[in-house]
């Protein structure tokens, strides 16, 4: 093989490598973004959630009523698909606004 012809075979495989390199460096961008969408928007439904969880609790003890007993299951039932028992996993590792809900 010619020297010619191996460095222009060098070239080409210098070119894939710097396109794949950047295909690469693309993807991980759009994760990081993605993965900020996605901690931001864990982060709300973790505030909301403990939100509802304390008026559920205030109204369970000053009215003692079944649907505000319900209320406070469906609650839990959400806190524990937040908390792993969802397709996601455990979405607390995602939550910057607090880790203790």
């Amino acid at each position: 093989m010619s020297r010619e012809k191996e460095n222009g075979e060098e070239r080409k495989l210098m070119q894939r490598c710097r396109n794949l390199s950047e295909r690469v460096a693309q993807h991980n961008r759009r994760m990081k973004a993605e993965e900020q969408a996605l901690k931001s928007e864990t982060s709300m439904v973790f505030v909301e959630l403990k939100e509802r969880i304390g008026k559920a609790k205030e109204a369970c003890k000053t009215s003692h009523s079944e649907g505000s007993e319900e209320e406070m299951a469906e609650l839990m039932a959400v806190k524990k698909v937040l908390q792993g028992q969802g397709p996601g996993g455990d979405l607390r590792v995602l939550n910057v606004s607090t880790r203790d809900t």
